[in-house]
């Protein structure tokens, strides 16, 4: 399995957040490819198809470990690893991942030592 990135753009000056379905400024998936993600992405409401807010992932984006912009992400914690690399944009956490057995966890940024990874 690997993960894949989901980068919201910010068209009209605004951020889709929506702590209940696990959707944030970013949203990272686990699945077999960038088919079956970007399936997955569309069922939790991201329109990566119009390529208008989100976009689509491609099969060369996928990490073994859950990462956005190349940076491993902290998820089970609710608070950042090292505040100084927080970076408040939305009231929430910045991301989420969606794991594919179901688990959804939020994650902030953070320099996260590999050995604590997902």
């Amino acid at each position: 399995m690997m993960f894949f990135e989901f980068y919201q753009y910010n068209p009209d000056g605004f951020l889709d957040y929506d702590e209940v379905k696990g959707i944030s400024h970013y949203v990272i998936v686990e699945a077999p490819d960038a088919k079956a993600a970007n399936r997955r992405a569309a069922y939790l409401g991201l329109d990566v198809y119009r390529g208008e807010r989100w976009y689509p992932a491609f099969d060369t984006d996928g990490t073994v470990l859950p990462e956005c912009a190349g940076r491993l992400v902290a998820p089970y914690c609710d608070f950042p690893w090292n505040a100084k690399h927080l970076r408040k944009c939305i009231a929430g956490a910045e991301g989420y991942i969606h794991y594919l057995s179901g688990d959804r966890r939020p994650f902030w940024f953070a320099d996260v030592p590999k050995e604590h990874a997902a």
